[in-house]
């Protein structure tokens, strides 16, 4: 139904309209004044116009075209509206119906479900995003469960009903409004313009973030130019990883490396690498904060290297050497992201070696955290290293080598310094199979020069091949492990013995170490250094009180900040 004029007194006569019979009809909306309706659509056979007139004042009334037989529904230019569906009157249960809702470029569509009752697996909605021929599905839905509401971040949405040929029910009505807390940026989700802000969406009433949405923004500049992007404001869930609320920043041609935030601490500036910058944030369905806001603006790539951004390098030389940033003046920076393209002749390889190494280290041994990642584009290999002790190097397979060098938001060190040179390439290395015996043998770890176990305290600790030490719960013969469950502590040996009275080491300068346990207790009881209700500190070797772990204070020592590191102060 598509009006051709509308001219009612305003607020005192009526248009009312539905849907279906009458003794079960479905409201699909009420108009007054001279305001014209947009396109009126009703899924089922049967329509209703009801025209509610006082008892004084008139005017010129209305004209309106109907037709029937749509299978697909395009709703644009309405700022909300329903859609809806229901069985009665229906000849032919066996059918698919779409509803298309489009509102202005940059706003988001709100969708609030007033009813949902849908055959149990027999027929479903489905409910899409973006444009039709290349949809992003946002769920499948059928039986009485749909989210009450969800938003749409960007201007289009479908909905497409699917039903079987003898299963109904008694259908749905589904509310939309846009725009309704859409993405906020003048713009829309292409920004073009050389400088803006980019908001979130937010509840008008509390002044917070909406739960359940995904927003994405991408910062368009010319070549030649690069992405200044400033935190104005900061507050998202916080969670050690940032898994639940975050907001992301991807330099758009190198999507595996990507920054995380969430916390209240304001991000550092960031500079992108490429004239494109995306931005998305997500949120869950529970808590949420005031958001974020965001002033981005573009500058000369050559300015950009000027201040110290630089983090994209090619080297070409036989031999060089090259250091993560501000090495070795004072510690790296949090978000970092640096890369090194090294190529030689083409009958050459390259062979790398670490001058001095120290980064943030792992406990759990993955080097999630801070890292060096090594990457042999011809053998597809990579190898990841952080922590403390000087890596023995690499020698590719080819005459080319990546190295990549990514920080978190904690922990800050001194970085690390390189030197590669242009080698022959080798013959070949052994593989894994050549290097273990074929026997009844069970594999337990790899990359490991020396092991040390002690049954009385049921733990092994070793050194892997860079000198770094591992710690692990012993292993018998009925209770196999994990091939990757060690722990990783800090320092850098030669040699490593375990016992009841602790643990041995020697450096590389031939100084003895020795220690009597961590945060997991590795000694007995018994042979505790600490009181019951206190804790080692694992670099230090200080005893604190258990209740001074995140409390807002450093009590480990100068080098020790572990008792602070991942703690939500509230």
């Amino acid at each position: 139904m598509t009006p051709v004029s509308f001219s009612l007194e305003e607020g005192y006569d009526w248009l009312d309209v539905w849907e279906g019979e009458l003794d079960q009809s479905t409201w699909l909306g009420s108009y007054t004044g001279t305001n014209l309706p947009g396109a009126l659509i009703a899924t089922s056979n049967m329509a209703h116009l009801v025209l509610r007139t006082d008892h004084m004042g008139t005017d010129a009334g209305f004209q309106i075209y109907f037709h029937g037989g749509h299978v697909r529904a395009y709703i644009t230019g309405q700022s909300s509206g329903f859609v809806s569906f229901n069985y009665t009157g229906q000849d032919d249960n066996s059918l698919q119906r779409a509803w298309t809702i489009e509102v202005n470029e940059g706003e988001g569509i709100k969708l609030t479900t007033q009813s949902f009752s849908l055959s149990d697996g027999y027929n479903w909605l489905d409910v899409y995003k973006e444009e039709l021929d290349i949809p992003v599905l946002l769920g499948l839905y059928t039986g009485r469960y749909i989210p009450a509401e969800f938003y749409v971040p960007v201007n289009t949405v479908h909905l497409v009903l699917s039903t079987s040929y003898n299963n109904t029910d008694d259908g749905f009505k589904i509310h939309f409004e846009g725009p309704a807390y859409a993405c906020v940026a003048a713009g829309g989700r292409y920004l073009y313009e050389e400088e803006g802000e980019i908001l979130p969406p937010r509840d008008e009433v509390t002044g917070t973030y909406q739960t359940n949405v995904d927003c994405s923004w991408t910062i368009v500049a010319h070549p030649g130019k690069v992405v200044v992007v400033e935190f104005l404001e900061f507050d998202i869930e916080y969670e050690a990883r940032c898994r639940y609320d975050f907001l992301q920043i991807h330099d758009t041609p190198y999507w595996e490396f990507y920054q995380t935030f969430c916390g209240v601490s304001l991000p550092p500036v960031y500079v992108s690498m490429a004239p494109d910058l995306a931005i998305h944030f997500h949120s869950d369905e529970s808590t949420t904060g005031t958001g974020f806001k965001i002033r981005y603006y573009l500058q000369d790539k050559s300015e950009d290297d000027r201040q110290g951004y630089q983090r994209m390098h090619q080297l070409s030389e036989d031999t060089g050497t090259f250091s993560s940033m501000n090495y070795p003046h004072y510690s790296y920076r949090n978000h970092v992201y640096q890369q090194w393209y090294i190529t030689v002749e083409t009958h050459k390889a390259v062979k790398l070696s670490f001058l001095h190494f120290d980064l943030d280290i792992d406990p759990e041994g993955l080097c999630r955290r801070d890292y060096v990642e090594v990457e042999d584009p011809y053998e597809q290999k990579n190898f990841v290293w952080c922590g403390s002790c000087a890596h023995s190097g690499f020698t590719s397979a080819e005459h080319s080598l990546y190295v990549f060098f990514v920080t978190d938001f904690v922990i800050r060190r001194a970085g690390f310094s390189a030197r590669y040179e242009a080698v022959d390439k080798r013959l070949g290395t052994p593989t894994q199979d050549d290097r273990v015996a074929r026997s009844n043998w069970l594999l337990v770890s790899d990359r490991i020069k020396q092991i040390s176990v002690s049954t009385t305290t049921n733990q092994v600790w070793a050194l892997d091949d860079e000198g770094r030490p591992l710690r692990r719960t012993g292993i018998t013969k009925t209770t196999p492990q994990a091939k990757y469950d060690w722990e990783m502590i800090g320092g850098c040996f030669v040699a490593v013995s375990v016992g009841t009275a602790g643990v041995w080491a020697v450096d590389t300068f031939g100084s003895v170490h020795h220690r009597t346990g961590t945060f997991l207790n590795e000694t007995s009881p018994e042979k505790r250094l600490c009181e019951e209700d206190e804790i080692i500190c694992p670099y230090s070797g200080k005893c604190i009180p258990e209740c001074n772990v995140c409390d807002g204070t450093v009590d480990c020592g100068d080098d020790d900040d572990t008792d602070e590191r991942n703690c939500y102060m509230e």
